[in-house]
């Protein structure tokens, strides 16, 4: 589909063609083009992109101590696609018993599509993450360490990549 052919006096010559649409079979891609004999289409992505890399992490919201999960989706596509996030974590209240600890935990699962295994990742306020490789659901958390009496807030900062080579679209998700 993307090479014409010219006969002529018995013999053919075959050419790349550039430009015109064509399909690359993906269905993670759109607008499938002609570019040197070979067709190309691009991957649509989330709404998060581009998000891959820490410096170009994506907010997914803020959560409450003790309150219910919060669940975001998104993709990895294409499948060299790295996504990265962060959270906020709010300390529901600031009283506890002096010279005691307050200890309260982040956590985050990402629930992997069928089939695939992910690389998922958290990070305490920082780039530098604690990672974790499986299918499924992986669960990570980190312990935040309180002080009685002040704001204990925390953000957290999330990595997912898929590590299976496999090309593919379908959604993952992660709580927090």
């Amino acid at each position: 589909q993307c090479h014409t052919v010219k006969c002529s006096g018995g013999s053919c010559v075959y050419s790349a063609k550039s430009g015109g649409s064509c399909n690359d079979g993906n269905s993670c891609t759109v607008n499938d083009t002609c570019s040197y004999g070979t067709c190309k289409g691009k991957y649509t992505g989330d709404g998060y992109e581009t998000n891959n890399s820490c410096a170009q992490k994506k907010y997914l919201g803020g959560v409450n101590e003790g309150s219910t999960w919060i669940t975001k989706s998104a993709t990895i596509s294409p499948p060299t696609d790295v996504d990265w996030f962060y959270a906020r974590g709010y300390e529901g209240s600031h009283a506890c018993v002096p010279w005691t600890k307050q200890t309260y935990y982040f956590k985050v699962r990402v629930y992997v599509p069928s089939g695939r295994i992910f690389k998922a990742c958290i990070g305490n306020g920082s780039c530098s993450v604690s990672c974790k490789i499986g299918s499924g659901t992986i669960s990570l958390q980190y312990t935040r360490k309180g002080t009685c009496a002040y704001t204990d807030d925390t953000t957290g900062y999330i990595m997912v990549q898929a590590v299976d080579g496999k090309t593919g679209c379908k959604s993952y998700s992660v709580s927090f």
